[in-house]
């Protein structure tokens, strides 16, 4: 049998003898590298402009919506025309559309609509350059060749994530993202130098070059009545809504929130998940016709294992090694899949047949991206933690009154509610994206509170003990995959004096000499005494981190913002809302999403009270977190409403 491989291989390799296939998968390799250093550079700038799943979805839509139009009309062109011109006006398009946004980066003033716009000018050129490039390989090789030319193609092309986005890593870390656009800009040059040096089509006879010309409609026929192409087709479309809007769109997410990691180690995770497609596209050489069927079935469990996996995967190096059994699976599939396709399809037709095909990936890839991605909304425990005996029942009630399945864990989660989280999150039910310390509450605690130990405070035992919850919490968010804690610092002790401010508020009294002179001479008592219990936070912090580090937890000590707590301060005159975010908002990662009603009613619904959130949320990196925590006594008619009111006027 070994006997039979190396025959089998070396017969394969011959397509890389001197001729047009090399000078083409020479200069594929290079443009490939470059693509897949901007496809990972792409990625993370929208990670950075966005932690919203479904605005990652919406930059695939972006280029996906031109290719399900135009792919078709592509195929046809590639079937009519000559082929070398076509990919020689793509890349010249490519090359404008890299160069241009690299230059908005560096500028510093690319927003997400930029993302958006030269994504569906590329998808436009895509749809031209897919099918064009799927109907070219087999033309440059005889027939028996043509699963060899596809496996060394698929290998050639997966190869390059390896290298692509282990470089762009390396590059944005180095030089930032825009290097990476500016590479990628640049190795077009490689494939257009192949394109220019490879032959015309030979001519086929009258009645096939007439049939070039037939319409788009005969690729679609000609799938749907040979049916191992349409399985062929038919698995890909599967795999396409199911699996890949998880590797693809999610993983800058899934890196950045679930592994804490940055962009170094997404370029590498993306380039080590190459590993498994590339032995998998080489492994294709060598696998006999009546054995393909069997090979794919045992792919197609691999690929689902794989996926599971990765949802209980604890740090970096198990998701590397899931990824690359994902790959392995994913690249003999698609390999197999189109061989099969090509091999079957005529060469007048070759063209429409590739972009069919094509269709089932890239076409539904951004209608499935999107519905993958738009599950990633968020809510806070604090609404019904206080109701609830069962930590089961509290989240099955906040996934399915709500509709949330990524849930912050509040400060109100008293100790007998973890079995029943731990067991929902076991089951894979939900997800969380933080917790507030201090979660569970301290046993002797008997209602939420998250200032009940404070790490100003005067007493070093207290102290002691806010740091030891605190530990526990980020121990909780450790066995719960949760990669923020959100905590309070504590506060300057001194004479109460916002209760009687509201109470002048109240009545009428709001701004007057009295309550101007209790406002200012609190302000100044605060200010002088504040640096030593600012020091005694920061010398808890130190502890705290170095704790936090070692778990690979984010503490929210950047800036979290609260809307309601804000527009208390504001009704009371003491920050103007709008001045406190532009000042400070930019170091902000996440916020408590609540409304005020004047002057001091917060925890509400948001659009029933004061805050401006049209003005507002502008304020914040478009990468925020926004976790809504509303009052136990709202409604999850009211709480729905808000959030069908956000999504329309913020689209997130």
């Amino acid at each position: 049998m070994s006997t039979e491989v190396k025959l089998g291989t070396r017969h394969a390799l011959r397509v890389l003898r001197p001729g047009p296939f090399r000078r083409y998968i020479i200069g594929s390799a290079i443009s490939d590298t470059g693509t897949w250093m901007q496809v990972m550079a792409q990625g993370y700038l929208m990670s950075t402009l966005t932690s919203k799943a479904l605005l990652l979805g919406m930059a695939n839509l972006a280029a996906g919506l031109p290719m399900l139009l135009l792919m078709m009309v592509g195929g046809s062109a590639a079937d009519r025309f000559d082929k070398r011109k076509i990919l020689l006006t793509t890349q010249y398009v490519q090359i404008a559309l890299a160069v241009s946004i690299g230059f908005v980066i560096m500028s510093g003033k690319i927003q997400i609509w930029h993302i958006l716009a030269f994504a569906a000018v590329l998808g436009i050129s895509n749809s031209f350059e897919m099918p064009t490039l799927n109907a070219l390989v087999p033309e440059l090789v005889v027939r028996d060749e043509i699963q060899s030319a596809i496996a060394i193609d698929r290998a050639v092309f997966h190869g390059s994530r390896v290298v692509g986005p282990s470089l762009a890593g390396i590059f944005i870390s180095a030089w930032g993202t825009a290097s990476a656009f500016f590479i990628n800009a640049i190795s077009f040059l490689a494939l257009i130098i192949a394109i220019l040096s490879l032959p015309a089509r030979r001519l086929g006879t009258a009645e096939e070059e007439e049939r070039r010309t037939s319409g788009i409609k005969d690729g679609f026929r000609y799938v749907a009545k040979d049916k191992p192409s349409l399985a062929m087709i038919g698995l890909i479309a599967a795999t396409t809504v199911f699996i890949f809007p998880i590797i693809t769109v999610m993983m800058p997410l899934y890196v950045r929130l679930v592994l804490g990691l940055g962009a170094n180690r997404l370029g590498f995770l993306m380039g080590s998940s190459a590993v498994g497609s590339v032995i998998g596209a080489i492994f294709l050489i060598s696998i006999p016709r009546e054995k393909r069927v069997a090979f794919m079935m045992v792919n197609v469990g691999i690929v689902t294992c794989a996926i599971f996996g990765l949802s209980r995967a604890p740090g970096f190096y198990l998701a590397t090694a899931l990824l690359i059994f994902n790959s392995l699976g994913l690249a003999m599939n698609f390999g197999l899949a189109n061989t099969i396709v090509q091999e079957r399809a005529p060469d007048y037709l070759r063209g429409r047949v590739s972009a069919v095909f094509m269709l089932s990936f890239v076409g539904l890839m951004p209608v499935a991206g999107l519905g993958i991605t738009g599950l990633s909304d968020l809510i806070s425990t604090c609404w019904n933690s206080g109701r609830h005996t069962s930590g089961d029942a509290m989240l099955h009630e906040i996934k399915t009154e709500l509709g949330f399945d990524l849930i912050e864990l509040g400060h109100g989660i008293r100790v007998s509610l973890m079995p029943g989280i731990q067991e929902v999150f076991d089951a894979g039910e939900v997800r969380f994206s933080s917790l507030h310390n201090f979660c569970p509450l301290p046993v002797e605690v008997m209602m939420a509170s998250p200032d009940c130990y404070q790490f100003s405070a005067v007493s070093s035992e207290e102290r002691e003990r806010a740091v030891k919850q605190t530990l526990q919490t980020i121990d909780f968010a450790v066995r719960l995959n949760a990669p923020f804690v959100v905590l309070h610092l504590g506060q300057v002790n001194m004479p109460p004096i916002t209760d009687r401010l509201i109470n002048m508020a109240k009545t009428g009294a709001y701004l007057s000499r009295k309550y101007v002179r209790l406002k200012i001479e609190a302000v100044q008592k605060r200010e002088k005494i504040a640096p030593a219990y600012l020091q005694r936070v920061k010398d808890c912090l130190g502890r705290i981190i170095e704790h936090a580090a070692s778990k690979n937890v984010r503490l929210a000590i950047g800036y979290w913002h609260d809307f309601g707590h804000s527009q208390i301060k504001e009704n009371l005159g003491f920050i103007d809302h709008a001045e406190w975010l532009r000042s400070i908002g930019p170091r902000a990662f996440g916020c408590h999403v609540q409304d005020c009603v004047w002057p001091a009613k917060d925890h509400e619904t948001p659009f029933s009270g004061d805050v401006t959130f049209e003005k507002l949320v502008p304020l914040l990196p478009t990468n925020c977190l926004f976790v809504w925590e509303m009052s136990p006594n709202k409604t999850a008619e009211a709480i729905h409403q808000s959030v069908q009111i956000w999504k329309e006027r913020f689209g997130q």
